[in-house]
């Protein structure tokens, strides 16, 4: 053997023998973990790390503790435990409202893996990254009155897409929702939060020359290639700097040129803002979002933020408010085209509220009558969650509560349930499995896998169960856009469904409804869920 095959199978013997050794210690946590909770496997890769955004589709193996596409009738508990290989360290995933609702609230027991989330820390620190919130970021809670404006641009930005789409030749062509609707939605969050009004043809339209990206070129082709972005590491980069590599050496020039164009956007929008408050606010600011930001950061009272800070709490904010909205109202409008009485349903509230020939409804017209519409969403995000999972660190020995339960012959009906303590040790990592949560019989009842509107309106008899709803996380990190992404989402399907009929792609028409629903409601894990198959046909109503 020459010398660099003696090193090689050196080092395949010893990376053998780490492996091996680490499968035994995990073996003997999950072992001892079984002792006191129902679950039994090893997971080789860390739940919470890069790597499992890339492997989530096809790892945990299905019918695994941990798969992203499980369910937990097959289980009969709330809680199952598993011991991750690498540090062997005891995991649980958590679909119990209980226990998820003390791990959101504990925030001093159970604290986000903040490194786990370096790899969104593009600019600096932001809130996605941080243990706890600070004050600047909590205080952009308050502005109730940016939601008003978050409708008006809807509306607006909506009709030009309107006009884009009737105006196309083939009426029959799917519409890719999941791009449009990211079109849409950048529009909305670029002018409601951070003051650049842009229209739907920008789109279409060459930008003009300039040395710099213009602003929403920038923040397409970043959110594009945010997964290459935080996934491709350092050395890769550098390595790309110096030697040309086919496609990627092109790539990685872009998204860099995309990501300098958005910090310099952001510092002139960040500057304005700040003249704005020096000047004693005497002019309208319609850049509310980031105007709320800068005020909360210059009182005397709050955790100031650097520059740095600010610019990756901007990518934050834009993140939240384009991508997760657009997916889910992706998903929603492609359950109402496979679901016909549902639209059927929307569209009776929206004519009731918005006749054909009257002007579009106010604000205050969608918080008191869309109330269908708005189960509508919150329906799609209990089924198909903007963040199917998530993690946390145990910071101390405690304990959780979990339930065995055993279902009904049917397998739909919990006929007993019995709370069971599960002790938890400092170094734990427990996975709160939002998916699992949300189709678990104890709390949605027999018909919780199936898509029903009414899960979310209260009745004299029912009341929705709210500790078991995470669409929106929960606890002090409550999603701080959740009436932002309401607004614009209801905006969006009451706007649809009042003037077009939602259906099912020519191409899907013959297969049966289970193919279609599995075609059209695909997606796999991202930063956030992502669909693969969102495509509809909007045909004009009469």
């Amino acid at each position: 053997m020459s010398p660099l095959q003696i090193v090689l199978a050196v080092l395949a013997f010893l990376g053998a023998g780490n492996a091996l050794k680490a499968w035994y210690l995990a073996h003997r946590v999950e072992q001892r973990l079984k002792a006191t909770c129902p679950g039994g496997n090893k997971i080789w890769i860390f739940p919470l790390g890069a790597l499992q955004l890339l492997a989530g589709t096809f790892y945990p193996f299905r019918g695994t503790v941990g798969d992203y596409f499980g369910n937990v009738r097959e289980y009969g508990s709330t809680c199952l435990s598993c011991a991750s290989v690498w540090g062997a360290r005891p995991t649980y995933f958590i679909t119990d409202a209980e226990a998820a609702k003390k791990i959101c609230s504990d925030r001093h027991t159970f604290i986000k893996d903040v490194a786990a989330y370096e790899m969104l820390n593009i600019y600096g620190p932001n809130v996605y990254a941080l243990a706890y919130s600070s004050c600047p970021i909590q205080l952009t809670r308050r502005d109730k009155a940016n939601n008003a404006l978050v409708w008006k641009e809807s509306i607006r930005l909506i009709e030009e897409w309107f006009s884009d789409i009737d105006s196309r030749k083939d009426p029959e062509k799917p519409i890719d929702l999941s791009v449009e609707l990211s079109q849409l939605t950048l529009l909305v969050i670029s002018s409601t939060g951070f003051g650049r009004r842009g229209t739907w043809k920008a789109f279409d339209e060459p930008p003009p020359p300039s040395e710099v990206m213009d602003f929403h070129t920038a923040v397409t082709k970043a959110m594009s290639r945010l997964v290459y972005k935080v996934l491709t590491p350092k050395i890769v980069d550098t390595i790309s700097n110096t030697f040309y590599i086919p496609f990627l050496t092109p790539l990685l020039k872009e998204t860099k040129a995309a990501y300098d164009a958005l910090q310099y956007h952001m510092l002139d929008v960040i500057a304005g803002a700040r003249t704005w408050v020096a000047d004693g606010k005497k002019a309208d600011m319609e850049a509310a979002l980031l105007r709320n930001l800068v005020e909360a950061n210059s009182m005397s009272f709050a955790e100031t933020l650097t520059d740095d800070e600010f610019l990756s709490n901007t990518l934050a904010f834009l993140l939240a408010g384009q991508e997760t909205t657009a997916h889910t109202a992706s998903f929603t409008l492609s359950i109402l085209a496979l679901y016909p009485e549902i639209q059927e349903g929307i569209l009776k509230e929206v004519n009731s509220v918005w006749p054909r020939e009257g002007p579009p409804p106010t604000y205050k017209d969608y918080l008191t009558k869309f109330e269908y519409t708005t189960a509508t969403f919150m329906e799609t995000l209990r089924l198909l969650p903007a963040v199917p999972r998530f993690g946390k660190l145990v910071q101390k020995d405690t304990v959780i509560t979990g339930h065995k339960f055993q279902l009904s012959p049917d397998g739909k009906t919990v006929d007993h349930a019995e709370p069971f303590a599960i002790p938890i040790e400092k170094g734990t990592i427990l996975m709160v499995d939002v998916s699992g949560l949300h189709i678990n019989p104890m709390y949605w009842g027999p018909d919780a896998e199936e898509f029903r509107p009414e899960h979310f309106i209260d009745t004299d008899t029912y009341r929705w169960p709210r500790d078991a709803f995470l669409g929106f996380s929960g606890g002090p990190r409550t999603c701080l856009g959740q009436r932002f992404a309401t607004t614009e989402a209801v905006c969006i399907l009451a706007s649809i469904v009042r003037k077009y009929e939602i259906l099912v792609p020519p191409n899907l028409r013959q297969k049966s409804f289970e193919e279609q629903k599995r075609i059209m409601l695909n997606w796999h894990p991202g930063i956030t869920s992502v669909p693969t198959g969102a495509k509809t046909v909007f045909r004009l109503r009469k």
